[in-house]
């Protein structure tokens, strides 16, 4: 009876004493014997010479030999069988009888990229060998096959002697998904190493059922900053407002990261009931905190804004432009009046948040405290300035075609660049008339030929 080959690989082999080149071999079993020659390029080079070509050779009397003697050489074999995806599992389950650990240590992760569930059965099997290296692959090789079929071996395996073991069963677990393992995870919340314990908090995070909350909030308690991170950020997505209590407590934690994810957490659940808790915690000396306060103040809405617009008064400068920031990205009109006010605030990153924040708003009651603030003696504030006026756009032409005749140059700049970023031909005929006017100041000059331009590009003049 004809053999069929499992699948096709390519390989390179040396073909005479220098010359190397790819060949296609069929795979029909993890043996010396278990390959065939079906292309080498030798065959296109020299036509029905190339059955004489050295790579021939090469493959029928020299690949047993390496085969056999050179571990290294089956390695690479493990790589092209990967490539060869799903028709390869079978052999690659095959090549669990290698004896040298080397290649044995390599195909378990082998399997798990491929991700075929066929090979699960052995891979369950492979996670009770003495190797520990052997048993973790194994472990995440499961994971990423996904098949809930290992469930109850993974959850056996988190009271494994070696904790990069029970580490990838933790991820295993969570990338799998299946609630069967949430009291195993729970348990595992306990585990002498903080590796173990994040893991499975994570992992019951990708779970998402409610019932894990009481036990993360516990967590939240961990001796270990990456621990607590990891439960806030599983209460976060599970999203239950239990967990609020905790979280806000939370905001307190000496190591920033876990402030973040805490806040982070508050912001994705969006119970108004944070918000003091939040707008206070805004004076956090670390910037990517207090960024991730506005962006959950901003997520909890316009419950948020009476609170913000309190916050903008604040002695601290940070949480004055926090709160901007947040209430920009609210877009709620009533923050407006209070925002322009904080144009003219002592700290420039303040100011430069309200201009921002009132661009984002659009309000065109806004106008004419953001063309006063064109004059600001912070650069970064006035472009903050010029591009919150291009952002409200038209309502803005008027005022802005005004500013050109402005004393201050600054004005008369930022004014023609921001009518050229709007776009309005109806601005043209103002514009041409400062260009003619102007006297000799050659940045107003090159702002306005620059609007000029962009007007008549966009509009096709």
């Amino acid at each position: 009876m004809e053999r069929r080959p499992t699948c096709e690989i390519e390989i390179e082999v040396l073909c005479g004493e220098e010359i190397r080149h790819p060949v296609r071999l069929a795979v029909y079993a993890w043996c010396p014997s278990g390959f065939e020659l079906v292309w080498t390029p030798c065959d296109d080079w020299l036509g029905v010479f190339g059955a004489m070509a050295p790579c021939r050779e090469w493959v029928r009397d020299i690949l047993p030999e390496e085969f056999e003697n050179n571990y290294e050489w089956r390695l690479q074999i493990i790589e092209q069988l990967i490539k060869a995806g799903t028709p390869a599992v079978p052999i690659l389950i095959d090549a669990l009888k290698d004896s040298n650990r080397w290649v044995y240590r390599a195909l378990p992760e082998a399997l798990g990229t491929i991700g075929d569930p066929q090979a699960v059965p052995v891979l369950i099997d492979t996670l009770q060998d003495w190797d520990d290296s052997v048993r973790c692959a194994s472990a995440k090789a499961l994971g990423n096959i996904g098949d809930p079929a290992a469930v109850p071996a993974l959850i056996d395996a988190l009271k494994d002697s070696e904790y990069w073991v029970r580490w990838a069963s933790a991820e295993a677990l969570g990338n799998i998904g299946d609630p069967t393992a949430v009291p195993a995870l729970i348990n595992a919340l306990k585990d002498g190493d903080s590796n173990v314990r994040s893991a499975s908090a994570e992992a019951l995070c990708k779970i998402g059922n409610t019932t894990v909350v009481p036990a993360l909030i516990e967590t939240l308690k961990d001796s270990n900053g990456w621990v607590r991170s990891k439960s806030a950020e599983a209460l976060g997505k599970i999203g239950d407002p239990a967990s609020v209590p905790a979280l806000i407590d939370a905001l307190k934690d000496s190591e920033y990261w876990v402030r973040s994810a805490s806040a982070e957490a508050l912001g994705k659940i969006g119970d108004p009931t944070a918000v003091p808790a939040l707008i206070d915690a805004l004076k956090d000396e670390n910037w990517i905190v207090r960024k991730l306060l506005a962006e959950a103040l901003a997520k909890i809405g316009k419950s948020a804004v009476p609170a913000l617009i309190d916050a903008l008064r604040d002695w601290d400068s940070n949480v004055r432009s926090a709160s901007a920031e947040a209430l920009g990205k609210i877009k709620d009109s009533t923050a407006v009046p209070a925002l322009i006010e904080l144009l003219k605030d002592g700290d420039e990153v303040v100011r430069e948040a309200s201009a921002v924040a009132l661009g984002n708003i659009g309000n065109p009651q806004a106008v004419h405290g953001l063309i006063k603030t064109l004059e600001d003696r912070e650069i970064f504030v006035c472009f903050a300035a010029r591009q919150a006026l291009a952002q409200i756009g038209e309502p803005a032409v008027p005022a802005l075609i005004g500013a050109l005749k402005d004393l201050n140059s600054k004005v008369r700049r930022a004014s023609a660049l921001a009518l050229g970023e709007i776009g309005n031909p109806q601005a043209l005929p103002a514009l041409q008339q400062a260009l003619l006017t102007e006297s000799g100041n050659h940045d107003v000059c090159s702002a306005i030929q620059q609007a000029i331009y962009e007007i008549q590009n966009r509009n096709n003049l």
